[in-house]
């Protein structure tokens, strides 16, 4: 479940890009250094969260319950991506996806080390990482298959990839609910 997760939050994080293929920049008057702003601003929340949040996360009696707000957390955000209307909106959100981003990959691994011996836990965050690299492999492809929706709705195709994105991060809380 946690690669599944994993492989969703990595998707998000890089949806950012897809969506600049697919108009972002041009549709939210961006010029200049703004797309990189709106990248970079991502990370900023992301480094100085990650370590509170695993503090939080040890606090629990059953992480799935701060895991799966977390996961809900950046669903309802990732999909507000698709309605910002200016640059300032953009930051926000993606400093907003950086935050609640921020707890779930060390809380994984807090996670992992608790359930696993030592030369188990190795094992279980290679796997964990590969996710990313699968998620990488398949996002372009997934985001360039939603963008064929442009119109439907009066929404542009880069904003169908960050509202369908919920309906990804929600079916996959559920079962992470019910797995972990």
């Amino acid at each position: 479940m946690l690669l599944l997760l994993y492989l969703i939050t990595y998707i998000d994080k890089t949806n950012i890009g897809n969506a600049k293929i697919e108009g972002l920049d041009r549709s939210l008057n961006m010029s200049g250094v703004d797309y990189n702003v709106a990248l970079s601003i991502f990370f900023i929340p992301y480094v100085l969260a990650e370590v509170p949040s695993n503090m939080i996360l040890d606090r629990f009696r059953k992480p799935s319950i701060y895991l799966g707000g977390l996961v809900l957390c950046w669903g309802i955000i990732m999909t507000c991506t698709g309605l910002v209307q200016n640059f300032g909106g953009l930051v926000a959100i993606r400093f907003l996806l950086g935050l609640f981003e921020a707890g779930f990959f060390p809380g994984a691994v807090l996670l992992i080390s608790k359930w696993y011996l030592p030369q188990e836990t190795q094992t279980r965050i290679a796997l964990l990482y590969t996710s990313a690299a699968s998620g990488g492999a398949f996002s372009g492809l997934l985001a360039f298959a939603i963008a064929k929706m442009d119109g439907i709705g009066g929404y542009e195709g880069w904003r169908w990839v960050s509202l369908l994105q919920l309906r990804f991060n929600l079916q996959a809380l559920v079962v992470g609910l019910n797995v972990l």
